[in-house]
Formats: structure tokens, sequence, C-alpha cells
């Protein structure tokens, strides 16, 4: 992938997005985090463009969904990303539910680790989520 994959995330699960993070990074997927956006005190804009700057996208769903990040307008970005065939998946955290997911994931997969609060099975989940759609984010770089 020539471009990052934009990670998003409620402010609870900060912890977590860092780590799933690394393991993007691991399987050799760079990550783009929200704070490390320059907003400029317009948070929905700058998302925006992260995100049509970006390969893709991991949604962290943890107890709390989405927090702020699931407001109307970043769920219509991250339709616009899905409509433009860019993966977006995904990550269910212990204490998530499957009705925490955007509708428009539906057709989308659904990284499940609420039976493994340890993480363990996410490095694999990543790989094999992210390597079977290299090809396609690699043609069109």
């Amino acid at each position: 992938m020539s471009r990052p994959v934009f990670v998003i995330y409620a402010p609870d699960d900060r912890d977590t997005a860092e780590i799933v993070a690394a393991a993007l990074v691991a399987v050799g997927v760079q990550p783009d985090m929200d704070w490390e956006l320059d907003t400029g005190g317009q948070w929905s804009e700058a998302m925006d463009k992260a995100l049509d700057a970006s390969d893709g996208c991991v949604l962290v769903l943890g107890p709390d969904g989405l927090g702020a990040a699931g407001s109307l307008d970043m769920r219509l970005s991250l339709a616009r990303l899905a409509g433009r065939g860019a993966p977006v998946a995904a990550i269910l955290l212990p204490g998530a539910s499957t009705e925490d997911a955007p509708l428009f994931l539906q057709n989308h997969p659904l990284l499940d680790l609420r039976q493994d609060p340890d993480f363990d099975g996410l490095p694999r989940m990543l790989r094999d989520y992210f390597d079977v759609r290299r090809p396609a984010l690699t043609a069109k770089a």
C-alpha cells in the first residue's frame, strides 16, 4: 500500500487503537491516526481529507461504539471511502456489539476480538484481511 490506512476510534479506546496501529505496522500496513491531524479547529474537514488520502480504514469499536467519530459526517465519509472500493474493516473489542458497526459495513468484515481480550488474534486477522486486498490497492497507486 502506498498510502496509509486510517484508524478511527472513540477517545476511551485510544490505548487499544495504538495496539491496532502497531499490529498494522507489523503486517506491513502504514496506519494514520487522528491525533496526528492538524485540524485547525475544523476536525470534520480534516478527518474527511485524511480519509480521502487513505487507502482504507479500520474502525475500532469498543463498548461505546465510535463515540464522536460516529457522527453523520464521519459515517458519510466512511461510506464514500467504502464506495470507492477501499478496504474498511471494523474491529469489535470486548464489550462491543455488532450493532455498533455502521450499516454500510454489512458487506465488510467484522474482525471479532470480543472473546480475545489480549488481542492475540489481531495480527493474523489484519494480515489475512489486508493481504487479500493488497494487490488491488497497490495497482491503484
